[in-house]
């Protein structure tokens, strides 16, 4: 939305941000690395791989699909991740062990979630983040392996907006230093407050992505 205020057109907003989100995704992973929180590396490259084929054809269809319709679907899957995470309290608290068929679902989640990514973007990473929790991971692991899935699709956005000359490098470099010092200051305090302060920020993105999304489809 701010790119958006400032007058870029909606195609370009859209590219230069996931330019700039590359930033904050290769901040993040890192940050939870060194305070030593384990990435699941084979899931977080199955996953990242089938994101980045279905965040290609994002970056195709970017154009030619209602970005309302889009919010208003998004804001609805959310506020019903919301609720489950209200009813079942034991969620993400642990790490359970992951079955063949939670990691097979998982991979199948991530090419519609890739293409969500390279089409708009908003709220990807809460929903792999909570795929993961599904799955048995805990919310401090899901975070972590989301921010490592997070830099590969970017990346794939980044090179495929690229080759269309729709990034504003401009206002995409001060934007995307904007988002490394987020992702600093808010994994560091993931890491010092645990699964319990993660989840209950992740209810509170929720409601601002979903208050965002609806604003957007309502305004925009």
């Amino acid at each position: 939305p701010a790119l958006l205020l400032i007058g870029i057109p909606t195609h370009i907003a859209i590219a230069t941000n996931r330019f700039a989100v590359f930033f904050g995704e290769l901040t993040g992973a890192v940050q939870y690395y060194r305070g030593g929180n384990r990435i699941d590396g084979r899931l977080a490259l199955l996953m990242g791989l089938i994101a980045s084929i279905g965040t290609v054809l994002g970056t195709r269809i970017v154009l030619f699909l209602s970005v309302q319709t889009l919010n208003i679907i998004i804001a609805t899957l959310l506020l019903s991740l919301m609720i489950v995470l209200l009813l079942v309290t034991s969620l993400g608290s642990v790490t359970r062990v992951q079955s063949r068929r939670s990691k097979a679902l998982l991979a199948f989640i991530a090419f519609p979630i890739g293409i969500y990514s390279g089409f708009f973007g908003a709220g990807n990473g809460t929903f792999l983040a909570m795929a993961m929790v599904f799955s048995g991971l805990s919310f401090i692991q899901s975070a972590a392996t989301a921010r490592t899935i997070g830099i590969m699709t970017a990346l794939t956005a980044w090179a495929s907006f690229a080759s269309t000359g729709t990034i504003d490098y401009v206002h995409g470099l001060p934007l995307g230093f904007g988002y490394s010092l987020g992702c600093l200051l808010g994994v560091r305090m993931a890491i010092k407050k645990g699964n319990r302060y993660i989840r209950f920020l992740l209810m509170g993105i929720i409601l601002v992505s979903v208050a965002k999304l609806l604003f957007d489809a309502m305004w925009m």
